[in-house]
């Protein structure tokens, strides 16, 4: 459903960004929307809506240490990083796969890390949700969704976030979809 959200937003965006989206959860239809820009007023305080985006890049190959999947802030903004969805599908290769989010600087090195509650075996096909305030689950939720909480961090102009199989069990035969939502502002 998140993909499906994505592109119907991609498709209706008429080149807007959202800050939110409220979904019926019973058919996953658009029920209210805030463009950027607007301001909405609450018990007598008005509040511009921030940017907010979803990226969707396509998964690379990163500094050659397995399957990875890095989106790089660019320069003049920060995020603030509010989710990180992991789509997850393992090859047949023996092996446990344990998924991480890193954040690293400008110069690529590391400077934060949280890392899945359990790992992923060959052949399977799993679902991350790494967001503020979530349960830190230690075994998969309907066989196939996990969460974990994420810090409320900031990345700085030309940080990135990568994700990526810390044991890099099969570069090459895993595939990894990664969806990122973050409040992003000039600097």
């Amino acid at each position: 459903m998140a993909k499906d959200l994505t592109e119907r937003l991609a498709q209706d965006s008429g080149g807007f960004r959202f800050m939110m989206v409220l979904v019926n959860p019973t058919d996953g239809s658009i029920i209210s929307r805030w463009k950027v820009g607007e301001t909405l007023t609450e018990n007598g305080e008005t509040v511009a809506i921030p940017v907010v985006e979803a990226r969707e890049g396509t998964p690379t190959e990163y500094s050659g240490s397995g399957t990875n999947a890095v989106t790089i802030n660019p320069s003049g903004v920060r995020w603030v990083v509010r989710s990180v969805w992991v789509e997850y599908i393992s090859s047949a290769t023996a092996g446990n796969r344990q998924i991480a989010v890193e954040f690293e600087n400008s110069a690529f090195n590391p400077r934060g890390r949280v890392v899945a509650g359990t790992t992923q075996g060959p052949s399977e096909t799993r679902y991350y949700f790494f967001a503020p305030h979530l349960p830190d689950l230690t075994a998969f939720r309907n066989t196939d969704h996990l969460m974990t909480p994420l810090p409320e961090i900031e990345l700085g102009s030309g940080w990135a976030l990568k994700v990526y199989d810390m044991n890099n069990i099969d570069a090459a035969g895993d595939s990894i979809t990664v969806y990122v939502i973050a409040s992003a502002r000039d600097v």
